[in-house]
């Protein structure tokens, strides 16, 4: 798949790939398989803000989306010492530039609570609200046979110790790894919309 080169502004972060098909995509483009959120069925790929997204949640006001693809590779962190999410580069793209390039309301989603702990259960009292945010590791365990694989290593929120400087992220194969946080891994970001909000269905 063909790759567009571009660069992010928030705190210095380079992001060095994304998706030419997702980039291409106009925002808010009409389509006759324009539904409602709330009408969306479960483990299908729908169309928001110009990226695919496969729905894998659904609660009684708003279904929890990832996306289909990988929409940027990036260091967790590009100084490669904080593995924590609520300080780390990625977080800030996510929820500055990354929102911004792909016209995502914020009006349209919810402020979801994003629990930290780590793989070996330190950092165990911090958690953040984002609009946009990555999956924990227990969320990939309960919904990882509804969320396609990629042929790429991508990123999860959860440190792998706050002893060192590991994330955890999920392999080629659909395992769960870490890596150190100055990798450059896959981005699959996740969002709780809300049920009226227009999405066009594609699978």
């Amino acid at each position: 798949m063909k790759k567009l080169l571009i660069t992010a502004t928030d705190n210095d972060v380079t992001i060095n790939e994304i998706s030419a098909d997702n980039e291409k995509r106009c925002v808010g483009e009409e389509n006759n398989n324009t539904v409602k959120a709330i009408n969306a069925p479960l483990f299908s790929v729908v169309r928001y803000g110009g990226l695919d997204w496969v729905v894998y949640k659904k609660e009684a006001n708003a279904i929890r989306l990832i996306s289909k693809d990988i929409v940027a590779y990036a260091p967790f962190d590009k100084d490669g010492k904080n593995n924590l999410w609520e300080i780390s580069d990625l977080r800030a793209f996510l929820n500055g530039s990354f929102i911004v390039k792909y016209n995502i309301k914020r009006d349209e989603l919810f402020n979801h609570r994003v629990f930290e702990i780590a793989a070996d259960g330190t950092y165990d009292e911090e958690e953040c609200n984002d609009y946009v945010s990555l999956l924990t590791t227990d969320e990939y365990r309960s919904w990882r046979w509804g969320i396609p694989e990629v042929d790429a290593f991508w990123w999860t929120v959860t440190a792998d110790s706050k002893t060192n400087n590991f994330v955890e992220c999920v392999d080629t194969d659909g395992a769960l790894s870490d890596e150190e946080c100055y990798a450059e891994n896959g981005v699959r970001p996740t969002i709780w919309l809300k049920l009226d909000t227009p999405v066009e269905i594609v699978e």
